[in-house]
């Protein structure tokens, strides 16, 4: 069975690939893990996908630039705050 793995990009004034994301999700074994990437940055719903999902989820992971991208994370991390976060023992 494959464990859940959620990786959030909140929304930001920058249009830069989350490749920090992008090198977590591709580092862990498809085998053994589902990675769901939301870019708040093209997906006005992505903070709600990832919550709906939230529940299933063995960690969250997320990435943010410093500025006013830090609000929305903060508020995501809170809403999630029942799930762990990306860490390196759940893997």
């Amino acid at each position: 069975m494959q464990r859940k793995v959620l990786l959030f990009n909140p929304e930001s004034e920058f249009y830069a690939m989350p490749l920090g994301l992008l090198a977590v999700g591709s580092a862990l074994d498809p085998q053994r893990f589902e990675v769901h990437l939301f870019d708040a940055r093209i997906d006005s719903m992505a903070a709600s996908r990832l919550l709906a999902e939230a529940a299933e989820a063995v960690c969250i992971g997320m990435t943010v630039f410093s500025g006013s991208p830090i609000a929305s994370a903060l508020d995501l991390s809170r809403a999630g705050s029942g799930v762990p976060w990306l860490d390196a023992s759940v893997l």
